[in-house]
């Protein structure tokens, strides 16, 4: 895809970071704040910072024995990351001592002066937070956090505007006997918020499978993969249906040779959506076969009446990562390949739980 936004986001973290490493004992630690504000800005970065802090087990706990005065340092590179990112993260919610990091500083580093004991905390905890953060920008990630954003929107603003243009699409194709067109509004959302957001692309390019919602930047050398579903049981779009949305994104991985696939699924039921494929990243989970990842975001349109406190015992869907993958891979050996009557009867004896 188009690199402008990894660009762009590397730039703005270049900035912070040279605004942070110039900052004298007086406005450092304020400095660090507003750095620490502005990576939980962006869905991309808080991304990275929640890995960084899974590196290692016990960096929380270190990064307490350091704030008390030991001078530890991690044993590799993800250690030295992951105590680098507790350490910061201590100092910014410090509500007590405002000059934590020269405290921590005077520990590592021999100097009387302050801004000369700065320096060695710049090195052993700044640059390589920095450095991680910069070594995982990448397309994908970027997208990602994107998508992730695009859900928060919805969510959080656009719900009711939403689950209305679905609603009226429905009843429209209803009366007159059309095909529902709703499922392409929700799309044209999308492409609207990606486009606002300096993703360039082109919308419904045919390829060998048929016709993927949204490839971006079609013309370059890595093409996004993206694909709207819309899941409403009521009306058919069931597990199955978000089922053969999977196999299709996976197929249009293949045909563009792309590493990496976005379904991206509006639900419009009470009822939870969840995917236990027991892999997440971003908070997003996502299924790997055959050296293609696909990743599926939920957007809830649905429109709860009631608090979650009262709300009652939780329903929710649940797509095994074997109902995934089970009908492509059984495709490939024709003696064991499932129909689509035994599909429909797998979703409907695996659905509400």
């Amino acid at each position: 895809m188009n690199t402008s936004i990894v660009q762009q986001l590397r730039y703005k973290l270049q900035k912070r970071v040279r605004k942070v490493n110039s900052s004298g004992f007086q406005t450092f630690h304020f400095s660090l704040m507003r750095f620490w504000q502005f990576l939980h800005k962006n869905e991309v970065f808080v991304g990275v910072l929640e890995q960084a802090s899974k590196l290692y087990l016990a960096g929380k706990d270190d990064a307490a024995r350091i704030l008390k005065g030991e001078a530890l340092q991690g044993c590799n590179e993800d250690e030295e990351v992951c105590l680098a990112y507790w350490v910061i993260r201590s100092c910014v919610e410090s509500d007590v001592n405002k000059n934590m990091e020269i405290h921590i500083a005077h520990i590592y580093s021999h100097a009387t002066k302050h801004d000369e004991s700065l320096e060695m905390f710049k090195d052993i905890f700044i640059e390589p937070l920095y450095e991680y953060i910069d070594e995982q920008l990448d397309d994908q990630r970027a997208v990602l956090g994107l998508l992730r954003r695009y859900k928060h929107h919805c969510e959080w603003f656009r719900r009711n505007d939403l689950l209305n243009i679905f609603a009226d699409e429905k009843a429209r194709s209803s009366e007159s006997g059309r095909k529902s067109r709703g499922e392409k509004q929700l799309a044209l959302h999308l492409y609207e918020f990606l486009h606002s957001q300096g993703l360039a692309f082109s919308i419904e390019p045919a390829s060998i499978s048929g016709e993927a919602d949204l490839v971006s930047a079609q013309n370059s050398d890595d093409p996004l993969i993206a694909d709207i579903k819309v899941f409403d049981p009521q009306s058919g779009k069931n597990k199955s249906y978000l089922i053969s949305g999977f196999h299709q994104v996976y197929q249009y991985t293949l045909d563009y040779n792309e590493s990496f696939g976005y379904l991206v699924i509006f639900k419009t039921c009470e009822e939870g959506l969840a995917f236990s494929s027991g892999q997440q990243e971003q908070s997003i989970s996502f299924v790997t076969f055959n050296g293609k990842t696909i990743f599926f975001i939920v957007v809830d349109l649905f429109a709860h009446e009631k608090s979650a406190s009262k709300r009652g015992k939780l329903r929710s869907y649940v797509i095994t990562e074997q109902e995934l993958v089970t009908k492509h891979s059984d495709t490939e050996m024709p003696q064991a390949a499932l129909t689509s009557e035994d599909i429909e009867q797998a979703a409907g004896d695996g659905g509400q739980q």
